[in-house]
């Protein structure tokens, strides 16, 4: 899963190089650079806490899955937060802001994500992790590939990350249900 999900993001970076050039190859540098330091700070050890726990009671899962999405979201507005404080010192200009602020709203499902995944691991149905993300992974490569070649900007490239997080949410929450 990691893995095609790193792919998927080299072809990205690669595609935008292409299509749009050095100055938004670098906005979507630094915006991935930032997201994914936020989802390593947003969830703050809940997907252990919660394969842990869950795997003790299985029966518990739903409590689970309702308070770890309660707490991701907590967490994740926190690491917004963060974000605008940083954004807010770096003085990036406006362009490069909304890029970063568009694909960090993708924390929420995100984290959403890592709590269905939580579960979903504790009851040893790490496939269905896979299962859900693999097709969405590789959707997005598609698409980016579909929306550059039509000369579209990188906000829809932004868009098009909330969407494929949300989607990923939707369908793992619908797998853990």
């Amino acid at each position: 899963n990691d893995m095609v999900n790193r792919a998927i993001t080299f072809v990205i970076y690669a595609l935008i190089a292409r299509y749009l050039g050095a100055y938004e190859f670098g906005q979507m540098s630094i915006t991935l650079t930032i997201f994914y330091l936020l989802q390593s700070l947003a969830p703050v050890g809940l997907k252990i806490l919660l394969v842990r726990e869950t795997a003790r009671n299985p029966a518990e899962s739903g409590v689970y899955l309702v308070s770890g999405c309660f707490a991701a979201l907590v967490t994740s507005i926190l690491a917004l937060g963060i974000l605008l404080v940083f954004l807010a010192i770096m003085n990036y200009g406006e362009e490069t802001v909304w890029i970063i602020l568009l694909v960090s709203l993708g924390l929420v499902p995100y984290s959403f994500s890592a709590v269905c995944e939580a579960i979903l691991q504790a009851h040893e149905k790490i496939r269905l992790i896979t299962a859900a993300n693999l097709p969405i992974s590789l959707a997005r490569g598609l698409v980016c590939f579909l929306l550059l070649a039509a000369g579209m900007s990188l906000r829809y490239i932004g868009i098009l990350f909330i969407l494929s997080f949300t989607a990923t949410f939707i369908w793992e929450w619908f797998l853990t249900t």
